[in-house]
This record gives structure tokens, sequence and C-alpha cells, in this order.
């Protein structure tokens, strides 16, 4: 499970094409001294959904008004609608403003946003293609499509799409964000690492541009220089969770779980819905052998993100180092996950329906990868499981199988350099 992550990008694409449509039409004109008209556009025009909301309803239903101008109040009641997180009526809103204007360009940027958050990329594709067709010089739409194929992990066409982006406008700072994503998703660290430099010259007083640097240099493995990083995101922005949580990550990567652990609380008291760190703070305090507390922190996970089959995993082997029966709980989580997958196979092991060999099996993969990032994980689980059987020398040649992966950016491997660590102390200890 890799404990690495970069959540800057879909926040700032988020934002964009939320505050896309709040400003961008051109204000109606309503001269005269029809005071009844002026006061339902300017309801309209209003910031405050409640207000906006009767404001344009009572524009669409006045009868009084051209396409053009219906198609804006449409769009500004979508709007108001979207900002109250109702999405089916913005999206009605939306596709009614394009059908009186099929050139309007705001409002299919709003529709193909809110396709974007609910993750229906293809959707918000068909809704950005046609937004570039009728704005080809606007930095915005090629920003917006760049995010779409980033959803479908087609860094490819988003890099494309970025480039054009910052080609339009090469002072275009989420445009380079966007395409470091797109650098990161294929691995390409050095050209991120330069995207993220060149957010930095750009935009030297603002956080994310230090985090996000601080994330590349934690996947090279840089951890002095990650922290640097994440030392002056915290400074600029000391409310950043995400960067406590990120700092957090590199003293991990350095093995130094008692200073990571500070950050992860950190993190969690400035954002106490932040799973991640959660999870983050459990990995740290089961590394450190404080089964109980990761246990505690590996529930609160669970609860927030049920659907991931890894909180189950180390929730069972947190009660299970504790003595306790993790395994009834296991049973139950696990009808919830599609076992058919990665990792459906250690689940299966954990309650007595695979074998070693299964495990290893279903951890091979053509991607290479994929290949070593899997075998990472399955070396460790079948560590795990042979601490528990009692089979301790079986369980360090497993673990170390685990770090010669090489995994560094995973939870697992991590996991086996602090087992081999406190094996070696107990031994020690022991010895004397």
């Amino acid at each position: 499970m890799r404990g690495l992550r970069l959540v800057v990008f879909g926040t700032l694409l988020g934002m964009s094409a939320s505050l896309a449509g709040q400003n961008g039409d051109a204000k109606v004109s309503v001269r005269g001294t029809d005071q009844t008209r002026d006061g339902n556009w300017r309801q309209c025009r209003d910031f405050d959904s409640d207000v906006a909301i009767p404001g344009c309803t009572a524009v669409i239903q006045s009868g009084r008004e051209t396409d053009a101008y219906l198609a804006i109040a449409f769009n500004r009641r979508g709007n108001a609608y979207q900002r109250k997180q109702d999405f089916d009526h913005a999206i009605a809103d939306y596709k009614e403003a394009i059908r009186l204007n099929p050139a309007y360009a705001l409002a299919l940027n709003n529709r193909g946003g809110i396709d974007w958050a609910n993750k229906d990329y293809n959707h918000a594709l068909q809704d950005y293609d046609e937004d570039v067709r009728l704005e080809p010089t606007a930095p915005i739409a090629f920003f917006h499509r760049g995010g779409a194929y980033l959803g479908k992990q087609d860094f490819d066409s988003a890099i494309r799409d970025f480039n054009e982006a910052i080609r339009l406008d090469p002072g275009y700072v989420p445009a380079f964000e966007g395409r470091a994503t797109g650098y990161l998703g294929k691995k390409d660290y050095d050209h991120a690492l330069e995207d993220f430099d060149a957010i930095i010259r750009l935009s030297p007083g603002e956080a994310s541009g230090f985090d996000g640097r601080g994330i590349v240099r934690n996947y090279k493995g840089d951890y002095d220089g990650a922290i640097q990083d994440f030392d002056e995101a915290i400074r600029l922005n000391p409310r950043n969770a995400a960067a406590y949580d990120n700092r957090g990550n590199s003293y991990r990567g350095k093995n130094d779980f008692e200073r990571a652990i500070p950050d992860y609380s950190e993190a969690i008291r400035l954002f106490p819905g932040y799973f991640y760190a959660f999870d983050d703070r459990a990995f740290a305090e089961f590394h450190l052998g404080q089964f109980a507390a990761a246990q505690s922190d590996f529930l609160a996970a669970k609860k927030m993100d049920p659907g991931e089959a890894y909180h189950a995993l180390w929730l069972y082997l947190a009660r299970s180092r504790q003595g306790q029966d993790g395994r009834s709980e296991l049973e139950t989580s696990a009808a919830e996950f599609k076992l058919t997958g990665w990792p459906g196979p250690v689940v299966n092991l954990y309650l007595g329906r695979a074998t070693t060999a299964d495990v290893l099996s279903a951890a091979s993969n053509p991607d290479s990868q994929k290949d070593i990032e899997q075998h990472c994980e399955a070396y460790f689980y079948l560590g795990e499981q042979a601490l528990l059987e009692g089979k301790s020398d079986e369980a360090k040649r497993l673990f170390q199988l685990a770090v010669d992966t090489g995994g560094k950016s995973f939870y697992e491997y991590s996991g086996s350099i602090a087992e081999l660590k406190r094996m070696q102390s107990t031994d020690q200890n022991g010895a004397h």
C-alpha cells in the first residue's frame, strides 16, 4: 500500500471548475424603470444560493427574456445549486443553458466540472472537448480537459493539454501543477520536479509549490530535501494539514517514526476527517510496536473509508499482534470486498482460504513495477503470518525479501524494516 500521495491538483481543479462559473457571465443590462426585472437579476447574481435560486427562477419564469439571457439565468442558477451540492439540479440547469445557447462555453465548462467531481470523466471530456473547440485560445479550457484526462489516467493526453495551456499562458500556475501531476503518474520525477520548481519561481509565496516539490523529493528518496520543502509549506500556511501529513511521511521514509507521529497528529487536529493522516499515524504506531494505538487509528480510518481492503488487513494484524481475535472482524469485512484482485489473496490467506503459493502467484504481474510493488506487499504480509505462527526465522527471511524488492514508497517496505529491527533487538536482549 503506497504511503505517499499528491493531493494538490484535485483541489485546484475543483476550485477552478467551480469558480469559472461564478463571475464569468456578462452582466445583464437592466436599465430603465422596470425595478422588478432589475431586482430579479440582482438576486440571480447573488453569491448566496438561497438568494440566487429564487431570483434566477423569477427571471426564467418571467417569459420576458431572450434565449441568450435565459441561458445566463439557467447557468447562474446551476452555479447556485452547485454551491449547495445539489448536483442533479445543477446539471439540469446547465443542460438547459446549453440547449438555449449551444455555444455557451461557460455552461459547458461548469457541467463538465460536475462530471469531473463525480468521476464521470468521459462525459466531462465531451463538454471540455466542445469548450476547447469554442475557446481554442483559452488556457483554462485546455487545463480543464487535461484534468479530465488525468482522471482517466491518460497521462500523455493530459500533459499535451497542460503543455498547450502553458504555451497560451506561460505564467499559468495551475497548468504547471496539472502537468507535474501527469509526470508523477508516469513516474517521471525529474520533469515533475522541474514543474514544481517553476511553480515556486512563479508563486514563491504559495505553499502548494513547496508541498508538491516535497512529495516529488519523497518519491526520489531525498527525504531531507523534502522535509525542508514541507517546513516552508507549513511556514507559509500553518493550517496546511496535508503538509504536516507529507512531512510525517518524509520522517517515515527515514524510519524516524517517533518524529512522524506528531506531524500526523497535527494533521488530524487541523482536519479531523483526514483519514489519510489516521492511516499514516496507524502505520507509524504499528511499526513502533504500539499495536493498541494502531488498532484505534486503523479502526477510525476504516470507518471513514470502508471500501479499502488494506484497512481491514492492517486492523486484523494490529488486533492479532495483541493476541486478540482479528479473524472474525476480517471475515465480516471481506464480504464487502471483491477478493478476486489484489490484495484479495492476502485476505484469503489470513482467513485460511489461500496458501503462501497462492499469494506469491497472485503477486506476479507482467508490469515490472506492479510486480515489484505486489511482491513487496506479499512478502511483508507473509512475514506477519509467519510471526503470528511463531516462525521467527521464516518471518525474517520474508521481511528481508520485502526490503530487497526496493519498494521504498510502500508501508510494507518500511514495515519490514521495522520488524527486522525489532526482531534484531529482541535477539540481542535475549542473548544477554
